[in-house]
């Protein structure tokens, strides 16, 4: 299993990437939670997704790049997309993007020889304060070495 945080933004770019994977048929959006009235009464846009990240993202304003995107893949298609979700929730809930509030895009890719997902989150949590990236990669390392058992 690898977990790869990918690079932050301000716009949340990562949106508009997976929704053209989507648009290309080789992705498909697994789970949306907490967009407010977004998406309730019809499939919502990239603008809408991104705009609501943005806006959401405001409520620290000394944040710059408030976008947290992370891959998560397999080796091949040893585990399945719901397999990589559940997994995924856990390493939020360790690296601290699990409180109950928090934004959260998930996108299944089919792009490639391994099974994994795209997730989509942003640095604030729900109260306003920043979540910590301190040693973010080395943390990282760490939640997904204990997840999957590795003694290291």
């Amino acid at each position: 299993m690898i977990a790869t945080i990918l690079p932050s933004s301000s716009n949340f770019h990562a949106v508009a990437y997976n929704e053209k994977k989507v648009a290309l048929g080789v992705a498909r959006l697994l789970e949306m939670s907490n967009f407010g009235h977004v998406g309730v009464l019809s499939q919502p846009t990239p603008k809408e997704l991104q705009d609501y990240l943005i806006a959401y993202s405001s409520r620290n304003s000394r944040i710059n790049k408030a976008q947290f995107h992370l891959a998560i893949s397999c080796k091949g298609h040893e585990k399945s997309e719901d397999e990589l979700l559940d997994f995924a929730h856990r390493y939020l809930g360790e690296m601290g993007y699990g409180s109950e509030g928090q934004p959260l895009l998930v996108y299944s890719h089919t792009d490639t020889d391994n099974t994994h997902i795209h997730i989509i989150t942003s640095r604030i949590s729900p109260d306003g304060k920043k979540i910590s990236d301190h040693h973010e990669r080395v943390r990282s390392q760490a939640v997904l070495n204990r997840l999957v058992g590795n003694d290291v």
